[in-house]
């Protein structure tokens, strides 16, 4: 077996013998393992040294309310973390918390044809393209890993920038002895390129540090979104309707309240908190660590647990009456929030 042959091996273990499990790993630099948990939307507290089958239990908690779980490894200068069945490294919210005076690279595929890899520096997403089509790419830089990409053997990353499509490349498809290269594998070739770090199967199993945790709220909008409440309370929306123009802060902060009381949610203390703050004139903290985030946080806890519910004995399951009031509150607790974003803007 050739040196190239085996490191392709190497990294075309996540494609597993028994076909595509679908996989997530989240390359962070300069970052500790709890820490880059943490970044990822865990809780200090919450880290634990466990195994891949006791997080796959995990993620089966009704208590914990069916939270996502990662696994962390250090592997030289960089954090890999490891997500069972979660997507979380492809977000722009979680690359930013990752990133944010470093850098981050992630690779996802999902047990279908879905996949994304993300370069990212400083908060900010340099470079995002899947692998399964390299020649789709966004972000600030959407060609500035375009030789290393060729390089590592992405088949089409070089079609639409004016090289021909049968460019010699050391893992070109065409031509006596040449290797076939897995998609996946060559995303992890070009982590390689990137990071000088080889992912092995072997870095992944046993005791390593493990967090339950749930995912990070979208960014903050400002928006209005009255057609949030449409489903769940149609007479207060059209009701808000007439109001959507506003002409004042007071009225728009009138159209806010009016918002978080139709949706059933202005009796929640950080929101009532946080409309007397908008009312004072303050600037109301929406980011992670606050009250309206953590309160919004709860209520998307909340909703995890009810649709993973309808899965329980039908003794023990909410049943759909309930299960629809609690996705309302989620849903429009995220449009309150948007709406004070607003409100925040307008001083």
């Amino acid at each position: 077996m050739t040196d190239e042959i085996r490191a392709q091996a190497e990294r075309s273990w996540p494609a597993g013998a028994g076909g595509r499990p679908g996989f997530c790993f989240s390359f962070v630099r300069e970052t500790l393992p709890e820490d880059a948990l943490c970044l990822l939307g865990g809780v200090e507290d919450d880290v634990v040294v466990a195994t891949p089958e006791r997080g796959l239990e995990m993620t089966r908690s009704f208590d914990q309310g069916y939270p996502e779980v990662a696994r962390a490894v250090r592997l030289g200068s960089w954090t890999v973390l490891m997500e069972i069945d979660g997507f979380q490294g492809t977000r722009r919210e979680v690359l930013r918390s990752l990133s944010t005076g470093g850098e981050a690279v992630s690779v996802f595929r999902d047990a279908g044809e879905t996949g994304q890899f993300t370069h990212a520096v400083d908060g900010t997403v340099r470079t995002c393209f899947d692998q399964l089509a390299p020649e789709r790419r966004w972000g600030a830089e959407p060609d500035a890993l375009l030789d290393s990409m060729i390089s590592a053997g992405l088949r089409g990353a070089e079609a639409v920038h004016g090289k021909p499509a049968d460019a010699p490349s050391p893992h070109d498809e065409s031509g006596a002895g040449a290797l076939a290269v897995d998609p996946d594998s060559a995303a992890l070739t070009l982590v390689e390129l990137m990071t000088g770090v080889r992912l092995r199967e072997a870095d992944t199993i046993g005791h390593l540090l493990t967090v339950p945790f749930h995912a990070l709220l979208p960014d903050a909008r400002p928006a209005l979104r009255l057609a949030a409440l449409e489903p769940h309370a149609p007479e207060a929306a059209a009701r808000l309707a007439a109001k959507s123009r506003p002409t004042s802060r007071r009225e728009l902060l009138d159209l806010v309240r009016g918002l978080a009381e139709g949706a059933g949610v202005a009796d929640s203390e950080a929101v009532r908190a946080a409309l007397a703050e908008a009312e004072a004139g303050h600037e109301v903290p929406l980011d992670r660590g606050s009250p309206v985030y953590e309160q919004v946080m709860a209520w998307q806890v909340d909703r995890q647990r009810a649709h993973r519910s309808k899965g329980l004995p039908e003794e023990t399951r909410l049943d759909a009456a309930a299960r629809a009031g609690i996705e309302a509150r989620h849903e429009v607790g995220l449009a309150v929030r948007d709406a004070i974003a607003v409100l925040n803007k307008v001083r």
